[in-house]
């Protein structure tokens, strides 16, 4: 029996930070056709695609409304294979062709263009993030290596990051992480430092800092198809996605007489979270949301303030409460002079992150952790709380998870009161000329 499955729809720092507004940013894109006449029925005619344009785009989630920033529009095609929106510099980066791209995201021109070259061969770069807690760009470069296992070549993707300026591409991972990945998205955990993205049946981990497989699991997804368009959300450190439910008819196969095969009918779509860990997929939509697909090239976003998970079904954007699981908005774009709004990308979640987890490969001291490594007591505590081993010039910063800054002072003394008005996880940095330490604190009431 085979079936037939549907495709979800292909179709350096600043101090001049970019300013937040809840909106998620992207391309605007407008095909263009020609009618041409069927070359085997004269009678019947269809559309062929020509050209398309594209501009620098915002769009506001709830309303749908897409605005067109600047007035430059380029004949160019884009590849719908990643996207990065960098807040420190100022700049959305993108694929058109085998060149990295970036646009200006005050004037929506492109000021940098350049071919994507690996020095380990011939490449592509995919599933491509930025990260907030090194300013860099982190993807797959997928390309042919020699396996001296096999003696023979074979296809492979390995873990590396993209310089914005020139194009280079240096890779990792000392050797192929997965033969490939699925289409359903990619995350970068910005505090444990990892990269995760799908092989469609497992879900991997790559350490950013060795390139190696941190984690590999198997998904294991109740009343579910398939775990996609997922990505990490920095306010309560989770992997948020769609969990797509396909319902199949059974149909005589016209090209094998006395066979059959499935076709699908319909598809469900609720909103979901994974346990990296574990690979379990939790359904947190308690029915379906609605809407029956989603566009991988238009990509997740999440607002942390109102705990909102945002994703593109293609003629329009919605908005699911993460606590809830329930739709909040389906607005459906509005642009002007455009048929399609892609790759968006947010400023809010993961903004200003900071690293947790340290490089394994580095010593203490090279990891700028203090030498007596500072204690917090109590840790839970209630905003009042001890610093003990710490060094008199030291500074002392709270950042909530979404990397705001909730409390500063200068370690004049051991003992610290704050107030925070929200209880929760929080991340206790201590800063000296010489090196920084952060640690988790838990605030209760």
């Amino acid at each position: 029996m085979r079936k037939l499955l549907l495709l979800i729809s292909l179709f350096v720092y600043n101090f001049s930070i970019a300013q937040t507004n809840g909106n998620v940013y992207g391309i605007i894109r407008k095909n263009y056709y020609s009618i041409v006449t069927d070359p085997f029925d004269s009678t019947i005619t269809f559309q062929q695609f020509d050209s398309c344009t594209i501009k620098f785009g915002e769009c506001n989630p709830v309303t749908g409304l897409v605005t067109t920033i600047g007035n430059t529009q380029y004949s160019q095609s884009i590849n719908l294979t990643g996207a990065a929106l960098n807040p420190y510099n100022n700049t959305y980066i993108f694929q058109t062709g085998n060149n990295i791209s970036s646009f200006d995201i005050n004037t929506g021109l492109i000021t940098n263009q350049v071919p994507v070259t690996n020095p380990n061969g011939s490449t592509y770069f995919d599933n491509f993030r930025f990260n907030n807690s090194d300013s860099a760009i982190y993807g797959l470069a997928r390309r042919t290596y020699f396996d001296t296992a096999s003696n023979t070549f074979q296809q492979g993707v390995f873990l590396a990051t993209a310089n914005q300026q020139t194009g280079v591409i240096s890779e990792l991972s000392s050797t192929a992480v997965a033969p490939g990945f699925a289409l359903l998205g990619s995350a970068i955990d910005p505090y444990q430092m990892l990269y995760y993205f799908s092989t469609g049946n497992n879900l991997l981990a790559i350490d950013m800092y060795t390139g190696a497989v941190y984690n590999n699991v198997t998904l294991t997804i109740m009343d579910g198809f398939s775990f996609g368009n997922f990505t990490y959300s920095c306010v309560d450190t989770a992997i948020y996605g769609l969990v797509r439910q396909n319902y199949f008819s059974t149909i005589p196969d016209p090209l094998n007489p006395g066979g059959t095969m499935q076709v699908l009918d319909s598809a469900t779509l609720k909103l979901g979270r994974v346990n990296p860990t574990t690979g379990v997929v939790t359904n947190i939509s308690t029915h379906s949301i609605g809407i029956n697909a989603y566009t991988i090239n238009g990509g997740a976003a999440i607002d942390p303030t109102n705990m909102i998970y945002y994703f593109s079904y293609g003629s329009g954007i919605a908005g699911i409460s993460m606590t809830t699981g329930q739709i909040v908005s389906t607005p459906n774009y509005n642009i002007a002079n455009g048929d399609y709004f892609d790759l968006m990308r947010n400023f809010e979640n993961c903004y200003n992150a900071t690293r947790i987890r340290q490089n394994p490969t580095l010593t203490a001291t090279e990891n700028t952790i203090p030498k007596n490594e500072y204690t917090v007591y109590p840790n839970p505590n209630n905003g009042s709380f001890q610093i003990q081993n710490i060094e008199d010039n030291a500074t002392i910063t709270i950042y909530d998870l979404v990397g705001r800054i909730i409390h500063h002072q200068n370690a004049r003394e051991n003992n610290i009161s704050c107030t925070i008005e929200k209880p929760g996880v929080y991340y206790l940095r201590v800063s000296t000329p010489r090196n920084t330490a952060t640690k988790t604190i838990i605030i209760q009431y």
